[in-house]
């Protein structure tokens, strides 16, 4: 994140010195990437990087003061969470079939991984029943998910450190090799709007549909507080509430 972030910093800024850099400037970094059309919690992250670059500069006396205190913050909509639909869905199988990483995005899909998740399962993370996801957003995202008796591994393929998924040097799978994986992944497909993320998405929002109960579905995807559960995965339609209608008929 924070390499992605200084690298859209220094190709807006270009060699300007740290000292020379105005509050509009920053502004304009700011402004053209809200333009560009970048989520909210992409901006709200460069923000918060070019603030502790300039506190910490201010710390090392590098500049005398900090001209990004004041940043405005354009009003971004939170972008909505969707699940993949049933065609989407299928096109997604589909082309695991044939894809190189086609297992490494059914892992992710299967599972309800954080993408970069998926990069720090080793061959001991796997048993029978269980993985053990390594997650490290949070004390709750390191947890053990139920593997999905659909969920096959390859485990001939793995690094040094015992990766399961692995990139094409055999090495640690990256953020950009995440992203190389992805498009070469959909190329070709109409899948308009779907990111890795919308896997985890799908995979939440299909385990609500199922009815599992939301503290075990807030476990399952290493959420922190079972509020962050409710607040995406709780669905407020028909069919859900008709699921429910022999519990609420044996109440009386």
């Amino acid at each position: 994140m924070y390499h992605a972030n200084i690298k859209t910093w220094c190709d807006s800024i270009g060699t300007v010195k740290l000292k020379s850099v105005t509050p509009e400037n920053i502004q304009k970094v700011v402004t053209e990437q809200y333009e560009l059309g970048v989520s909210k919690s992409k901006l709200d992250k460069l923000i918060l990087t070019i603030r502790q670059i300039y506190r910490q500069a201010v710390s090392d006396r590098t500049v005398v003061y900090n001209p990004a205190t004041n940043i405005k913050k354009p009003k971004v909509p939170e972008q909505t969470r969707r699940a993949l639909t049933d065609d989407e869905y299928e096109l997604i199988l589909e082309r695991a079939k044939e894809h190189e990483y086609g297992s490494l995005i059914l892992t992710i899909l299967y599972l309800g991984l954080r993408p970069m998740e998926v990069s720090l399962i080793t061959v001991d993370d796997i048993t029978d029943t269980y993985v053990h996801i390594r997650g490290t957003k949070s004390k709750k995202a390191d947890r053990y998910v139920i593997r999905p008796e659909a969920l096959i591994f390859d485990l001939r393929n793995k690094c040094s450190e015992d990766r399961v998924f692995v990139n094409k040097r055999g090495k640690t799978l990256t953020r950009d090799d995440l992203r190389r994986i992805w498009a070469s992944f959909t190329e070709g497909l109409e899948l308009p709007g779907v990111t890795l993320y919308t896997l985890r998405h799908t995979y939440g929002t299909r385990a609500q549909r199922a009815g599992v109960p939301i503290d075990v579905l807030a476990d399952l995807m290493g959420h922190e507080k079972i509020e962050t559960t409710r607040k995406y995965y709780i669905d407020d339609n028909f069919a859900s509430k008709e699921r429910q209608r022999s519990k609420i008929n044996a109440i009386w």
